[in-house]
């Protein structure tokens, strides 16, 4: 298998509910056709690699300034492996397009606005996987691995 620890770790976490492919069928109606939005998406997650020596919590707590974070509720931030922690966690139709609304903080939507945080000097990955029932996947990812960061829209 290719791919870094974040696909590792999706892979690991939603085990036979990955795909490696979309498929489905279309709804043919006079005039419009549409595709079933359960057979569309999947999971992606994004990763922060904390420096050598740097503590979890000490970090946590450095980027809650930004606001708009997660309560852990007394569960530890887990290291999904090789030095990184679960940012965000996520699910989408559109899996490249939300990556990419992330990353930008996109008024249009509801984003992690990862410019904003605080993460410079470190590693940010990511990762997406087809699968089925992506809303499940979700929440398994967040449960075995919490991730710290809420989307949020910028007020005008």
């Amino acid at each position: 298998m290719e791919g870094n620890i974040v696909i590792k770790t999706i892979y690991e976490v939603i085990g036979d509910k990955r795909r490696d492919f979309m498929c489905g069928e279309y709804t043919v109606e006079q005039g419009k056709v549409e595709i079933k939005r359960e057979t569309r998406g999947g999971v992606y997650g994004i990763a922060v690699k904390l420096n050598e020596g740097e503590d979890p919590q000490e970090f946590y707590d450095k980027i809650s300034q930004s606001g708009n974070m997660k309560d852990l509720e007394g569960k530890p931030w887990t290291q999904i492996g090789e030095g990184y922690y679960p940012l965000y966690w996520g699910k989408d139709i559109n899996l490249g397009f939300r990556l990419y609304e992330h990353a930008t903080g996109a008024e249009s939507s509801a984003s992690a606005r990862l410019a904003a945080r605080g993460l410079y000097g470190h590693s940010v990955i990511y990762g997406a996987v087809f699968c089925e029932n992506k809303e499940k996947c979700e929440k398994a990812l967040q449960r075995e691995y919490p991730d710290i960061l809420k989307s949020y829209k910028i007020k005008k």
